[in-house]
């Protein structure tokens, strides 16, 4: 219901065309890895290890929150809804945030902190005791979600034209498949993390689970993707591609080319 209308939004709304050139140079493993000394794409690479480990570690501690912490398994189902909406909401608005701030790692900066500082403060305001303002809380920190989703993937193609510019390398499948795999590992890092630290505090399956499993389980739905939010956050600030400096790329790279 919500996914198909946003994926036709996105096709009838993509402008670029890509030019398949006839002909392109073997690159060899060697100038792949030489496409990495550019600080934007190790900056992204970085952003996507965080994303996937924050993303996915919150979709794995999900059914222990709702089911052990708050006692109601069916919970999960209207957080995703909320969740959900959020995202879309996240979405649509991330571009008006670059618009205003014509810098995409500003623009990522107060999109994750959006996402962060509410995920945070659910810590002390859960549903069992604050439902109204773990659901605000919790749109809050969607939105920062959807926006900051959106810019990442956006931020990608600049940080590899960056790479093209400074190496002379191109390798733009190759770094979009690296980012992709970093996502990836951070998404398989959380739920390893989780597993390992609830039986270390003495999870039993099916069964009332004890204060620290219940404290644990609270800290890893907020207190960790929060702070580990924060880190992302401010590693942006050190994103250097103004949109300024953006289309000066481009258009040295349309004059290498001779499209110009």
């Amino acid at each position: 219901i919500i996914a198909v209308p946003m994926l036709w939004i996105t096709a009838f709304r993509c402008r670029e065309v890509v030019k398949i050139p006839e002909s392109q140079p073997k690159v060899t493993m060697a100038q792949r890895i030489q496409s990495f000394r550019s600080r934007p794409i190790l900056i992204i690479i970085i952003a996507f290890l965080f994303h996937g480990f924050v993303y996915y570690g919150r979709a794995a501690i999900y059914p222990y929150y709702f089911r052990y912490f708050c006692g109601d398994a069916g919970m999960s189902v209207q957080f995703g809804v909320v969740m959900g909406i959020a995202n879309v909401v996240g979405t649509l608005i991330a571009p008006s945030i670059h618009k205003i701030l014509r810098h995409k790692g500003k623009a990522m900066f107060l999109e994750v902190l959006l996402f962060s500082v509410p995920t945070l403060l659910v810590y002390w305001f859960p549903p069992t005791t604050q439902l109204f303002a773990f659901y605000a809380l919790s749109f809050l920190s969607g939105v920062g979600m959807g926006a900051y989703m959106a810019m990442l993937y956006s931020m990608t193609p600049d940080a590899i034209d960056y790479s093209y510019y400074k190496s002379g390398v191109s390798a733009s499948g190759f770094l979009y498949a690296f980012t992709s795999f970093m996502c990836k590992v951070g998404g398989a890092l959380a739920p390893a993390i989780i597993s390992i630290t609830n039986n270390a505090l003495g999870y039993v399956p099916n069964a009332v689970q004890n204060a620290s499993v219940l404290g644990g389980i609270n800290s890893m739905m907020s207190i960790v993707p929060g702070v580990v939010a924060l880190i992302y956050a401010v590693l942006m600030l050190a994103y250097p591609i103004s949109d300024n400096r953006y289309n000066e790329i481009k258009l040295e790279l349309a004059k290498r080319q001779g499209t110009y």
